[in-house]
């Protein structure tokens, strides 16, 4: 057996923020605004320097920190892409082969809204060959089921989640990024709110 080289035991070397150009994609609002709900997320990310691209089907002239783009721009300008939008017939798998060639070598894919917004056969070829350097999922494809039971001695019956799961440069997380007393409290509110408004 060979040597190994300091190359083979190197961890990955990280980048400053302000380097790396980011995406908040978000097509529909549920409550607000369009981009209401995501303000303080630019707001933050810009604190870092970070230049921030934004699609969106409703474009909102009062948004400060970021640059309206087309997805052709964020696919070839962001090492970093976050969704935040609600799944649709227009929007399912937005992410998948054809979208990943598009992007940087290495991007970085954040999904906390639908699981059908990617393409799994898709990302976990992006994962293996390189294009895809990691990726953070509170949401798959076929979850339903899956989240807020007690399944340790199941068998899981999603293959790509299992795959995905093993990867080291993927964290997947049960669908509870929202899960704060704050964020409980809020939709608990707007659905009260919203019954009252509808009743008048």
């Amino acid at each position: 057996m060979g040597m190994r080289s300091n190359d083979d035991i190197r961890p990955p070397i990280g980048c400053l923020l302000r380097q790396r150009p980011l995406c908040f994609a978000h097509f529909m609002a549920v409550f607000h605004t369009p981009m209401e709900p995501h303000n303080h997320d630019i707001r933050r990310l810009s604190g870092f320097g970070c230049r921030v691209y934004v699609h969106d089907l409703y474009q909102d002239d009062k948004l400060e920190g970021a640059v309206w783009a087309d997805l052709d721009t964020i696919y070839a300008q962001c090492d970093l892409i976050t969704l935040h939008m609600p799944l649709t017939e227009e929007n399912f798998h937005l992410i998948n082969r054809d979208s990943l060639a598009r992007m940087r070598d290495g991007v970085v894919l954040i999904n906390t809204a639908r699981g059908g917004l990617i393409d799994s056969d898709a990302l976990i070829e992006g994962l293996e060959n390189g294009k895809v350097g990691a990726a953070g999922l509170d949401v798959v494809e076929k979850e339903f089921g899956l989240y807020y039971y007690d399944l340790k001695s199941k068998v899981l019956d999603n293959r790509q989640l299992s795959i995905l799961r093993g990867f080291p440069n993927v964290v997947a997380t049960p669908h509870m990024a929202f899960y704060t007393d704050q964020s409980i409290s809020d939709m608990v509110g707007h659905s009260l709110q919203s019954c009252r408004l509808t009743e008048e």
